[in-house]
C-alpha cells in the first residue's frame, strides 16, 4: 500500500513540475538573451536562444508586420513564457508572448 502512495506522489509532483513549464509577469530586468520574470510566486530567470519565437499581435502589426525578437522586450512589460524548465529558477523560452498592455 505505500507504494501505491509513492507512485501516485511521483505522478502529482511529475505532472507540477510539468504545469511549471509556462510562466507570466513583469520583466524586471533584461541582460544578454536572458531576462528575470517577477511572478507571483517568485522571481524567475528565462533565457533565450535564436530560436525563441516571439508573439504580440499589436506590436507586429505596428512594427509594419515583421517579425518580433528579443530586442523588442522591454523591462516593466508583461509578458507569457512557455519553454522548458532547467531548475526551480530558469526556464528556457520556446514562445514569449507580449499580450495587449
Amino acid at each position: 500500500m505505500g507504494r501505491l502512495n509513492e507512485g501516485a506522489h511521483r505522478r502529482r509532483d511529475a505532472g507540477e513540475l510539468g504545469e511549471r513549464n509556462a510562466a507570466h509577469g513583469t520583466i524586471k530586468s533584461i541582460r544578454g538573451t536572458t531576462f528575470v520574470l517577477v511572478t507571483k510566486q517568485s522571481e524567475l530567470t528565462v533565457t533565450t536562444s535564436a530560436g525563441t519565437n516571439y508573439h504580440s499581435p499589436r506590436l507586429i502589426r505596428e512594427a509594419g508586420g515583421e517579425h518580433l525578437t528579443f530586442a523588442d522586450l522591454k523591462v516593466g512589460q508583461r509578458v507569457a513564457v512557455q519553454g522548458e524548465r532547467q531548475d526551480s529558477t530558469t526556464l528556457f523560452a520556446q514562445r514569449v508572448h507580449i499580450p495587449k498592455p
